[in-house]
């Protein structure tokens, strides 16, 4: 039987949802997992339905290889690419080549034994990515670009690719960090996160799903909400059967991109205000959106509304009617339809506590 075996895990995920795969699968002692990011749900999936050791196993053709590894009992909270091996040196630095603290992202830098002398034939590609070690006399470091920080206990967390940063109304973005949270929600099986343009124009990211029975999109907004700041928040998501994969295993996210093409957000039908409040809340949110007309069953986060525009949403509805509610109404209620009967509750709340009031003070004033 075979006891070993290194994949790259979207390789895996095939090979697990394939059922002839179960019986080589199960006859594993030790599973090594690399060459992308490993989700927290395939790891999940692996140890419910397997007893072998999982791997998380990190490093570039350039140190030759492997130079992290995650051994299994590292993998039992947050899934990182866990410490460097023997001979080896790794450090996250700025674009100073400054060390950086625990918790501060910067670029994956190594050094030691694995280290290539370069590229053949390219010695400018060679002095780009190979450097000097500013912390060992004659030493060499490798440029990954590779975007990681340090965790507290000493693991090492990769974020992503430098150049897979994006820029999203003034705020540099990491996808693969929203989408390592994105697959340690249940129901999601695959994430690859994407920046493409919203309906008012500006960049919105989108966020391009693999899931069994995943929480709707009010709920994914939520969870992620509890983990990301609101910028970092998907503006929609996409449901695809599966992702596209490179001739090496790993996720094609130009073949995703070329996919999300195809799967513009479908307009809902126009439905006009009801009521008085409902008609204040469309005057709102297309003064908010600029978009006219809205419908009252349009979402607002669909409709390209984020964070600052959320707050611009906020102080209108309470200067315009006179009450109190929270950014956190905002993404519960997120149509008009939804938003008019919650203010239409509080403002019958009020209007009971105000009349309440009114009665105590004359009764005071009575006796």
């Amino acid at each position: 039987p075979i006891t070993m075996m290194q994949s790259t895990p979207s390789l895996l995920r095939l090979l697990e949802e394939e059922g002839s795969s179960a019986k080589v699968l199960g006859s594993l002692r030790a599973l090594l997992l690399g060459g992308e990011a490993l989700p927290a749900s395939l790891l999940a999936q692996l140890r419910s339905r397997y007893t072998m050791s999982v791997y998380n196993m990190y490093g570039p053709t350039e140190t030759t290889i492997w130079s992290c590894v995650c051994p299994p009992e590292s993998l039992d909270g947050q899934v990182s690419i866990g410490r460097p091996v023997l001979n080896t040196r790794v450090y996250v630095l700025n674009s100073h080549r400054q060390l950086l603290p625990v918790g501060v992202a910067g670029e994956l830098y190594i050094g030691g034994e694995g280290v290539t002398p370069g590229y053949l034939h390219r010695e400018e590609l060679t002095a780009e990515r190979f450097v000097a070690d500013p912390f060992v006399a004659g030493g060499r470091l490798y440029r990954t670009g590779d975007l990681a920080r340090w965790l507290p206990d000493g693991r090492l967390e990769c974020l992503g690719r430098l150049d897979d940063q994006v820029k999203v109304r003034g705020h540099r973005i990491e996808p693969g960090e929203i989408e390592a949270v994105l697959t340690g929600i249940p129901g999601i099986r695959e994430a690859v996160v994407l920046v493409e343009n919203s309906p008012r124009g500006d960049a919105g990211l989108v966020a391009c799903l693999v899931a069994d029975n995943a929480p709707d999109t009010g709920q994914l907004r939520a969870l992620l909400g509890k983990q990301l700041p609101p910028y970092m928040i998907p503006w929609r998501f996409v449901t695809l059967p599966e992702l596209p994969l490179t001739p090496n295993g790993k996720t094609d996210r130009k073949r995703v991109k070329e996919r999300l093409l195809t799967q513009t957000p479908v307009a809902n039908e126009y439905v006009g205000p009801a009521t008085p409040t409902e008609e204040k809340l469309q005057a709102i949110w297309e003064t908010v959106l600029e978009i006219s007309p809205v419908s009252v069953t349009d979402n607002f986060f669909t409709l390209g509304g984020q964070s600052l525009s959320g707050m611009k949403l906020l102080n209108m509805i309470r200067s315009r009617f006179a009450i109190k509610i929270g950014i956190a109404d905002i993404f519960n209620a997120q149509t008009i339809k939804e938003l008019a009967l919650l203010i239409d509750d509080i403002e019958k709340v009020n209007a009971i506590q105000t009349a309440d009031v009114q009665h105590i003070e004359k009764e005071e004033i009575i006796l």
